[in-house]
Parts: C-alpha cells; sequence; structure tokens
C-alpha cells in the first residue's frame, strides 16, 4: 500500500511538473528580461529552434520539449552556471534529474556545431565574398587588402584529467582558441582543436585556413587565386607570410612609415579584442572565472557554439554592446606579446617582406 502510494505521489509531481512547464511559457515574459536571461531575443530564439528543429528526429528528449531544451543550453550560455541555475530558472523548468541526463548528452551544442555553424561561421570562399570584406576593411581603416584578423584566446577549463599542456602561460588551464574575423566582427573561422601552452603559430600552421592561403598561393595562375590580393594581420605571436602581415618588430631607415605601419596594425587589431570581449561578456560561461568544467571535446563544441550564435546574432540585426574597457591605441604594449623567432623555420619569410615592404611605402 505504501509503495503505492510513493509511486502515486510520484506520478502526480510528474504531472505537475509537465502542467507547469506548459503554463509558464519564457516567451511571454517581457523581452528586456528574457534577452537578460538567454541573451538573445524572443523572435530570434524561435527562429534559432526552427532552424535546428529539422536535425532533430523528435520534438521532445526526456519528455523535454526542444524549445525549453534551446533555452537551458542558452541560459548556461549566457551565465557559466550549472544545474541550479537552468533547473531553477521559473521560465524553463525542467527536473535536476533530466537536467543531469540531458547535459551528458551535449545536444544542443552539437546541433549547433554540426549543422548551424557551417551557414554561419566561413571563410570568404569566392571573389564577391572577399571583396566585400575587403570593402569593409577598406571603409573602417582605409586598408586596402584585409580579408581577415587573426588572433587566439584563452578559454579556461576545469577538469580531473586535464594534462600539464592546459597550463597556459598565465598559469591557468584553457584551451587556446585561435578565431579569425571580419570589419563587421563576424567569426570567419574557429580553431578550438589544442590546449592553452600551444603556441599560436604551431595553431595557425596547422590550420585549415593556412593549407587554404598556402594552396592558393602555390597556384601556378594566380589569377585563379581569389586571395592573391589580400592577406590577414596577425601580432608578433605569428610567422609573417605573404597572406600573413605581422608588425614590424625592428624599425629601419624607413622608420616613419613602418611606425605608420605598425600603429594602423594596432588599431586594426583592436577589432580582436573587441569581439572577444562581446563574445565573452555575452556568453559569460566563456569568462576565465567561469571555467567550461568538461572534457576538451565537449568544451570545444560549447566555444563552437557560442561563436556561432555570435554569427548568428549579427545576421540578424542584433546587437547589445557587452564590451569592456579597451587600452587606448597608442599603447603598443601587445606587438611584442608573445613574439618568436620565426626566422629559421619560415620559408616564406622574405616574400612575406617584400609584400609587407610594399604595404609600408604606401604610408
Amino acid at each position: 500500500m505504501l509503495i503505492h502510494l510513493i509511486h502515486a505521489q510520484k506520478n502526480k509531481l510528474r504531472n505537475d511538473g509537465q502542467w507547469l512547464r506548459d503554463r509558464m511559457d519564457p516567451f511571454l515574459i517581457p523581452t528586456d528580461r528574457f534577452i537578460e536571461r538567454y541573451r538573445i531575443p524572443p523572435v530570434l530564439t524561435i527562429k534559432l529552434v526552427d532552424e535546428m528543429s529539422v536535425f532533430i528526429p523528435g520534438d521532445h528528449y526526456l519528455g523535454i520539449p526542444l524549445h525549453l531544451r534551446v533555452l537551458a543550453a542558452l541560459s548556461f550560455y549566457a551565465s557559466g552556471c550549472y544545474q541550479r541555475r537552468v533547473g531553477m530558472d521559473a521560465y524553463c523548468t525542467m527536473s535536476q534529474t533530466a537536467i543531469s541526463k540531458w547535459k551528458r548528452k551535449k545536444e544542443i551544442s552539437t546541433i549547433i556545431t554540426k549543422h548551424l555553424a557551417p551557414t554561419y561561421v566561413k571563410f570568404p570562399q569566392n571573389q564577391a565574398e572577399v571583396d566585400l570584406i575587403q570593402m569593409r576593411f577598406k571603409q573602417d581603416y582605409g586598408l586596402d587588402g584585409v580579408i581577415g584578423l587573426v588572433d587566439g584566446t584563452q578559454i579556461a577549463v576545469a577538469g580531473l584529467k586535464l594534462k600539464r599542456s592546459y597550463i597556459n602561460y598565465r598559469k591557468f588551464s584553457s584551451i587556446n582558441t585561435q578565431g579569425i574575423i571580419d570589419s563587421d566582427m563576424r567569426f570567419l573561422s574557429v580553431n578550438a582543436r589544442y590546449p592553452g601552452s600551444t603556441q599560436d603559430a604551431f595553431i595557425w600552421n596547422n590550420s585549415l585556413i593556412f593549407s587554404l592561403l598556402e594552396r592558393q598561393y602555390s597556384l601556378a595562375n594566380q589569377e585563379n587565386n581569389i586571395y592573391r590580393d589580400g592577406f590577414l594581420i596577425g601580432d608578433l605571436g605569428y610567422p609573417l607570410q605573404p597572406w600573413l602581415m605581422t608588425p614590424v618588430k625592428t624599425l629601419t631607415t624607413n622608420e616613419v612609415r613602418e611606425k605608420r605601419y605598425n600603429k594602423m596594425i594596432r588599431r586594426i587589431r583592436n577589432k580582436n579584442e573587441r569581439v572577444y570581449s562581446v563574445l565573452k561578456n555575452r556568453f559569460r560561461c566563456l569568462l576565465g572565472e567561469r571555467k567550461l568544467r568538461y572534457n576538451h571535446e565537449n568544451a570545444a563544441k560549447i566555444i563552437y557554439a557560442c561563436c556561432t550564435l555570435h554569427n548568428f546574432l549579427i545576421a540578424n540585426a542584433f546587437n547589445i554592446n557587452y564590451e569592456i574597457t579597451l587600452p587606448t591605441e597608442d599603447d603598443d604594449s601587445d606587438l611584442i606579446e608573445g613574439e618568436m623567432n620565426f626566422t629559421e623555420h619560415n620559408k616564406y619569410i622574405q616574400q612575406g617582406k617584400v609584400v609587407r615592404n610594399r604595404l609600408i611605402d604606401s604610408f
């Protein structure tokens, strides 16, 4: 008899929870509160759910409809808090057990990474796309030829199985995430494959975009190279290459122009800092004090998902300023941060100098 009563009470609580989820529609809360909680306005959240739904065989998992699973993921991305914050959200009512089981699936991050990222995060693949990016950089900075800015950021991670290779130069465990962005602050490429101690140059030289640009540069007929007049911009942590411009470390007799060039590079590279500032303050699970408590594979999926959502919001003309205070343009300290000697191992350095000197002479 007692067992029967216990089961009856459990069924009642389960039914009450379903009724509560049906009654407490999260899309009915004020828009400003919705954005504060999920970082995405209701109308774009519905659009996001619609885009994801075609990749999911059923609408419910563990009795949880897709839109609530998406909101639970967005709540985590926005706050960096784990089960307690997500499960106790009055407008996203999910049991702790369901959250725990659902979390292990990493369903939403996986879907965004696998199916949406190829649409929203992509390097220019034709002349029209390259021309548009170069035009926007020209409009913003007056510099011809720029097709993107490359830089890395450390995303803090925590876990018992992390190796020493995850300890970065700032002495905390992280994934060194390399991003390439355009003038509109969109990610053109994201690479979260490497632990925190990995040097930026190594990540770059082993990236798909490096291989793409090197292959295009090696074409016998350069008329077929859509990137032939373009280049990325990086700091001194990257090797000088014909398709990657870096600051001048040692000034020459052309000092005046080289200083102008360095100042321009610094000014443009502020865009990198702005993007990572917006990304981490919008999706606070990426902030250093939060730490992603997952293995590398699942932490990387969260990073990719947040970068994809960042681009999704830009594509849909939604922006809220989540930036922090940035250094002034006269601060040249980062020009030598992470500097390495690439002369011996950089087979493209001479070709890179030719392109850079030609660029410097235009100042």
